[in-house]
């Protein structure tokens, strides 16, 4: 179809995830009608990871509640175990929730057959010029510039009209020569695209230091340490003796995180992933935040930094590792990355073509 100048007023727009998700369920039920798709997360798929779940829930019950009775000050460690455990059950609980609510679905015999004809109509059209067609200037009644627009052949015609944004998370990818979807992961954790020597240095730095300061605070929870200051204020002996202890709790969880950073470290001092593939997302950290109102702050450091996914064909999930200015790869281009397992830490990549279609580095 052809679109007038004047309709390019609407470019830069951008639709609400509100709308998306009425459009995305909408179009998951046009498609189940047809019998093309059916649910990915199903209740018999779920059924066994529930079952497990509320097994384990009663195991941690049962021992929360079968203990023998003792001071916090003296159960301490057990205490913070059983509440990690707790922790790590309600993300899982809540990962299943997702799963049981997501409109993910898988195709059926004939949903691929239907796409099998519709990849073949992009294989044909793919070669016949349609990424430099301005959506301006077209008017064609075959509505050829239409199909390649939503085949993802017309590049210009969509940058000319933006009606949504690209997915940060869903990549179409020719990697292997034939084209499919991959899901893009960037994850997000201390210490995530930085070098291991150095997150090294600090997870050992940072765990000495706090190793000392909860055996402090435990000491003084147990009135071994700093009995100046208790004698100094008989009336407030139990009030600090809380405090410490709370603030000994509160410490476990940087102290943990040091010594994971150390291990991580370590391990990838020695390690690396190399792997060779289209660059199929590239996005600066501030983008692709999972709470951008919360966390945004923490993005938005001196230091360039991109997240490129690399897909070699090998797997639907793709995990982003974090570059800096001197690695850091535009999307479309092929290239060959090397990184650490852990960490996510680029150390060296070499751009060696590119795909039919380019796509410029993010600002």
């Amino acid at each position: 179809t052809g679109v007038s100048g004047a309709g390019v007023e609407i470019a830069g727009l951008r639709l609400s995830r509100r709308w998306w998700r009425r459009f995305t369920r909408a179009v998951v039920e046009d498609a189940r009608r047809q019998g093309l798709c059916r649910r990915r997360w199903g209740v018999v798929v779920l059924a066994l990871p529930l079952l497990m779940l509320a097994l384990t829930a009663m195991v941690w019950w049962s021992a929360v509640r079968s203990g023998s009775a003792a001071a916090v000050v003296d159960s301490l460690w057990p205490r913070a175990a059983a509440t990690l455990v707790a922790v790590v059950m309600a993300a899982v609980l809540w990962r299943l929730v997702r799963r049981a609510r997501s409109s993910a679905q898988r195709p059926t015999g004939e949903g691929l057959r239907r796409a099998a004809h519709w990849m073949s109509l992009r294989a044909w059209m793919e070669p016949r010029g349609f990424e430099g067609a301005s959506s301006g200037t077209a008017n064609n009644a075959t509505r050829a510039l239409a199909y390649a627009a939503g085949l993802g052949l017309a590049e210009r015609a969509c940058d000319e009209l933006p009606i949504v944004p690209e997915d940060d998370r869903l990549a179409w990818s020719n990697a292997t020569g034939e084209w499919h979807v991959v899901r893009v992961r960037y994850p997000f954790r201390p210490g995530y695209g930085r070098h291991p020597a150095l997150m090294l240095v600090i997870g050992l730095v940072l765990a000495a230091g706090l190793w000392q300061l909860h055996r402090l605070l435990m000491d003084v929870a147990r009135s071994d340490a700093l009995q100046g200051l208790v004698d100094d204020f008989p009336d407030q002996a139990e009030l600090i003796e809380r405090i410490a202890l709370v603030l000994a709790a509160i410490v476990i969880v940087p102290l943990a995180w040091s010594i994971w950073l150390a291990m991580a470290g370590s391990f990838d001092l020695f390690s690396t992933i190399r792997r060779q593939g289209v660059i199929v997302r590239a996005r600066r950290p501030r983008r692709v935040l999972p709470l951008p109102r919360l966390l945004a702050p923490l993005a938005r450091r001196e230091r360039f930094a991109l997240f490129i996914a690399v897909d070699d064909g090998r797997s639907d999930l793709v995990r982003a590792w974090l570059a800096n200015e001197r690695t850091a790869v535009p999307q479309g281009a092929r290239a060959r990355v090397h990184a650490t397992p852990v960490l996510g830490y680029v150390r060296k990549s070499e751009p060696i073509g590119t795909t039919r279609t380019t796509v410029e580095l993010p600002d």
